[in-house]
């Protein structure tokens, strides 16, 4: 079924660069852009935005779908949790997503969280520290591989 959603994307003027493992945050993007798509009612709009707050930089997925009741949000990020049957229903999950993406934030020293008014949408959020040659030097590489030349740590091997 077509939604006739409108999705939009800001972007910060300044290029942001995070030491991050590009599968794993693309993982997370996925869980919070693909929950939006599914909560958000047909002719709704869900921005991204990118932005950089102090030393990081700050990703929010903002909907204007039905919210999360208040008593909900202190469980979202933990294993098998899913808001109640009346936000669910037709929806097919697990119940991992946002557990999941908290974990790999968190490995990438970053927060993960959500704001949310029921009847009024959410915004899905986390933070990476943005690139410093002088604190991330460490885990630069200079050899040559699949990614190129600079390599971050990685969630999956590549052998």
């Amino acid at each position: 079924m077509l939604k006739q959603q409108r999705l939009r994307y800001e972007a910060p003027e300044e290029k942001l660069y995070v030491p991050a493992d590009p599968v794993a945050i693309a993982e997370v993007i996925n869980n919070l852009l693909s929950n939006a798509l599914k909560y958000t009612p047909s002719g709704g709009h869900i921005t991204a935005k990118l932005e950089r707050n102090g030393a990081f930089a700050r990703v929010s997925i903002v909907d204007d779908g039905r919210g999360i009741p208040t008593e909900a949000r202190q469980y979202l990020f933990t294993k098998f949790y899913r808001v109640e049957k009346s936000l669910t229903a037709g929806n097919r999950g697990t119940g991992l997503g946002l557990y999941i993406s908290k974990n790999i934030i968190e490995l990438h020293q970053g927060e993960i969280g959500v704001t949310s008014q029921p009847g009024q949408g959410s915004t899905f959020f986390f933070t990476l520290p943005v690139f410093e040659e002088s604190k991330h030097d460490k885990l630069v590489t200079h050899k040559e591989g699949p990614e190129g030349i600079r390599g971050w740590f990685t969630k999956r091997s590549h052998r």
